[in-house]
Protein backbone atom coordinates (compact mmCIF):
# COMPACT_ATOMS: atom_id res chain seq x y z
CA UNK A 1 0.00 0.00 0.00
CA UNK A 2 2.82 2.26 0.92
CA UNK A 3 4.27 2.38 -2.47
CA UNK A 4 0.66 3.40 -4.31
CA UNK A 5 0.45 6.19 -2.14
CA UNK A 6 3.84 7.34 -2.57
CA UNK A 7 2.77 6.99 -6.44
CA UNK A 8 0.03 9.05 -5.86
CA UNK A 9 1.27 12.08 -4.24
CA UNK A 10 3.94 12.13 -6.78
CA UNK A 11 1.22 11.84 -9.50
CA UNK A 12 -0.38 15.02 -7.37
CA UNK A 13 2.97 16.70 -7.43
CA UNK A 14 3.41 16.53 -10.67
CA UNK A 15 -0.50 17.66 -11.11
CA UNK A 16 0.23 20.87 -9.39
CA UNK A 17 3.66 21.55 -10.51
CA UNK A 18 2.00 21.33 -14.31
CA UNK A 19 -1.51 24.12 -12.62
CA UNK A 20 1.37 26.03 -11.69
CA UNK A 21 3.22 26.25 -15.12
CA UNK A 22 -0.26 26.67 -17.36
CA UNK A 23 -1.62 29.29 -15.13
CA UNK A 24 1.79 31.31 -15.25
CA UNK A 25 1.99 31.07 -18.92
CA UNK A 26 -1.77 31.85 -19.02
CA UNK A 27 -1.06 35.18 -17.34
CA UNK A 28 1.97 35.86 -19.50
CA UNK A 29 -0.23 35.74 -22.73
CA UNK A 30 -2.67 37.58 -20.86
CA UNK A 31 0.06 40.74 -20.13
CA UNK A 32 1.30 40.18 -24.05
CA UNK A 33 -1.91 40.31 -25.43
CA UNK A 34 -2.80 44.01 -22.95
CA UNK A 35 1.14 44.96 -24.04
CA UNK A 36 -0.01 44.56 -27.80
CA UNK A 37 -3.33 46.48 -27.49
CA UNK A 38 -2.03 49.37 -25.70
CA UNK A 39 0.68 49.20 -28.51
CA UNK A 40 -2.08 49.25 -31.28
CA UNK A 41 -4.04 51.56 -29.54
CA UNK A 42 -1.18 54.30 -29.14
CA UNK A 43 -0.34 53.31 -32.92
CA UNK A 44 -4.08 54.83 -33.63
CA UNK A 45 -4.28 57.51 -32.01
CA UNK A 46 -1.01 58.55 -33.44
CA UNK A 47 -1.67 58.09 -36.84
CA UNK A 48 -5.63 59.45 -36.15
CA UNK A 49 -3.94 62.82 -35.03
CA UNK A 50 -1.27 62.98 -37.68
CA UNK A 51 -4.29 62.77 -40.30
CA UNK A 52 -6.42 65.37 -38.57
CA UNK A 53 -3.14 67.96 -37.93
CA UNK A 54 -2.39 67.09 -42.07
CA UNK A 55 -5.62 67.77 -42.90
CA UNK A 56 -5.90 70.96 -40.84
CA UNK A 57 -2.37 72.08 -41.99
CA UNK A 58 -1.79 72.36 -38.28
CA UNK A 59 1.91 73.59 -37.35
CA UNK A 60 3.90 72.09 -34.96
CA UNK A 61 2.46 74.09 -32.00
CA UNK A 62 -0.91 73.84 -33.67
CA UNK A 63 -0.59 69.83 -33.11
CA UNK A 64 0.36 69.73 -29.46
CA UNK A 65 -2.57 71.65 -28.60
CA UNK A 66 -4.45 69.44 -30.32
CA UNK A 67 -3.05 66.16 -29.41
CA UNK A 68 -3.02 67.78 -25.51
CA UNK A 69 -7.03 69.11 -25.95
CA UNK A 70 -7.56 65.09 -28.16
CA UNK A 71 -6.27 63.55 -24.19
CA UNK A 72 -7.50 65.27 -21.87
CA UNK A 73 -10.86 64.97 -23.44
CA UNK A 74 -9.92 60.72 -23.34
CA UNK A 75 -9.65 61.08 -19.59
CA UNK A 76 -13.28 62.41 -19.60
CA UNK A 77 -14.87 59.90 -21.29
CA UNK A 78 -16.35 56.47 -20.28
CA UNK A 79 -15.11 55.17 -23.48
CA UNK A 80 -11.26 55.05 -22.60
Amino acid sequence: MGGVNKKLDSIGKAAKTAAKIATAAFAAVKIGDFMKDAVSTYADFDQAMANTAATAGASAEDYQKLEAAALEMGKKTTKT
